[in-house]
């Protein structure tokens, strides 16, 4: 281990070497509380790096024997590395190269077969369509990310999905699809909405409420063959944002709103536009 890092700084957990936000407070000279903010920052800006991530609670002595529970954040080598990429300072790239080389000094340990086997993981190619299809399960089951991995890290006995050999990439697209997960399923509650009045809204003129109409006009009807072949195009390219793409046009409650400007006098039906437009789909 590096002369600059006490032993004390690494742990083994789910197989893997990790080191906590705490520790990287202490060695950067940061405030803990700020580690941690950005660290959620991180997943909160791509959901799939929680797996990177393990949020845990520890004991922290406060004096004459009193002791608190604070929150901390384990990481892996991958999760080190994206957060301490932006630290400076007059010692940050000497800490940066002993933590990372010690994270590979440690998964050299952990995995000596693995070397001079010189297994073929998957690539990175791969990689992307594993992430995807987790993507995918999340989005049709209402679990979260960390949950899936989990589980395909618990199937195949590695890491991370990185160390998926290529031999398995196929089985291992199957299993994501349709494996038992034992976390519970997160279903939001039903919302019962009450039936809309039939009212003006008192801060919308008629001007306001006409202008919402050519809105949902223009994208609902005039655009919604540009947008089907969009999203086509993602669906044939495997794209990880086509159910995003998909929810944000058929998650709105286009019928809803369009029955409650009807209400108050503002029906589609009564635009020109709308009519020459569906005269033109019907010819």
């Amino acid at each position: 281990m590096s002369e600059l890092i006490s032993k004390e700084a690494f742990k083994i957990i789910e197989g893997r070497p990790v080191t906590s936000s705490r520790i990287v407070a202490e060695y950067f000279k940061k405030q803990h509380n700020n580690v941690l903010r950005d660290i959620r920052d991180i997943i909160a800006k791509k959901a799939e790096l929680a797996e990177d991530f393990i949020e845990v609670e520890e004991q922290i002595a406060t004096g004459k024997g009193a002791t608190r529970t604070t929150p901390v954040i384990m990481m892996d080598k991958k999760g080190f590395a994206i957060l301490a990429m932006g630290f400076t300072g007059a010692k940050a790239l000497d800490f940066k190269c002993a933590f990372y080389d010690e994270f590979e000094r440690m998964e050299r340990e952990l995995h000596p077969i693995e070397c001079p086997a010189n297994p073929k993981y998957i690539t990175p190619q791969q990689g992307w369509l594993i992430q995807s299809a987790v993507q995918r399960r999340v989005h049709r089951d209402g679990v979260d990310f960390q949950t899936v991995y989990q589980a395909l890290k618990a199937r195949y006995q590695i890491p991370k999905y990185t160390f998926l050999l290529q031999k398995d990439f196929d089985e291992a697209l199957r299993f994501i699809d349709s494996c038992e997960l034992r976390a519970p399923v997160k279903k939001a509650a039903p919302k019962i909405e009450p039936e809309p009045q039939m009212i003006p809204p008192p801060q919308l003129s008629d001007e306001d409420m006409h202008a919402l109409l050519c809105f949902i006009y223009t994208v609902r009807y005039l655009f919604a063959d540009s947008f089907n072949k969009f999203y086509e195009f993602l669906k044939a390219s495997k794209s990880p944002l086509e159910g995003e793409c998909w929810d944000a046009f058929h998650e709105v409650r286009w019928e809803r709103i369009l029955k409650i400007l009807a209400a108050n006098g503002h029906d589609i039906n009564d635009l020109p536009y709308f009519r020459h437009w569906k005269a033109r789909r019907a010819a």
